[in-house]
């Protein structure tokens, strides 16, 4: 007896002729299955250029402002010491 719910199945016995091209057949499907984002790779590297370019530039900017606060916070340490 089977607890309830719970669905008992047939289970046939496979022979080795029956999955001897799985490998195969299972690598085909992975292939087709990618090939329509063959196209869009292009498309996305250049995507991920521009980004990366758009977050160096940020970081380049970044750090212009921080090199001229630093600039301008040592040329008043200065002038206090002089004044």
């Amino acid at each position: 007896m089977h607890a309830p719910g719970v669905k008992v199945r047939n289970v046939s016995l496979v022979s080795p002729h029956n999955v001897l091209d799985e490998p195969v057949l299972h690598e085909f499907h992975h292939i087709d299955g990618h090939r329509h984002f063959i196209s869009l790779k292009p498309t996305l590297e250049i995507h991920h250029r521009l980004r990366e370019s758009l977050v160096f530039r940020l970081v380049i900017d970044e750090i212009r402002i921080l090199i001229r606060l630093q600039q301008t916070l040592l040329l008043i340490g200065c002038l206090e010491r002089i004044l």
